[in-house]
């Protein structure tokens, strides 16, 4: 199922949404791309202390959370400015590839510049 080409804030990244296969799969559908994502934190997570749960926006469904890569990164945004995210692809969920998943674009709403997705990555820093 492709997403659909729009203009996206110039403050953002994309990523696949993880742990799409322990929540409810059945929200995972082309209905995402009309109903979009919320980005809420997730003080309960026993796996990742800064956590970001990824749900539906029409029903509040979680579908998965945003990688703990970022996650570390982005909290203080979405507890404080306000994360978004923009769905650009749900994939899978045929023969052959069962696993469902999602692919969004998330990026802070006031427009601040979140840190770089290789700054989060670890990409380029000196080893100490």
């Amino acid at each position: 199922m492709r997403g659909r080409v729009q203009a996206l804030p110039a403050n953002g990244f994309p990523t696949k949404i993880v742990g799409t296969t322990f929540c409810d799969e059945d929200a995972i559908d082309a209905s995402l791309l009309d109903v979009g994502v919320l980005l809420l934190r997730d003080y309960e997570n026993g796996h990742d202390e800064y956590a970001i749960a990824v749900l539906r926006a029409d029903d509040g469904t979680r579908i998965g959370y945003i990688s703990r890569l970022y996650s570390i990164h982005l909290a203080p945004f979405a507890e404080y400015q306000g994360l978004s995210a923009t769905v650009l692809d749900v994939t899978g969920g045929v023969v052959g590839k069962e696993n469902k998943g999602v692919n969004i674009y998330v990026y802070e709403d006031d427009g601040a510049v979140l840190p770089s997705k290789a700054y989060m990555l670890g990409e380029g820093r000196r080893a100490s």
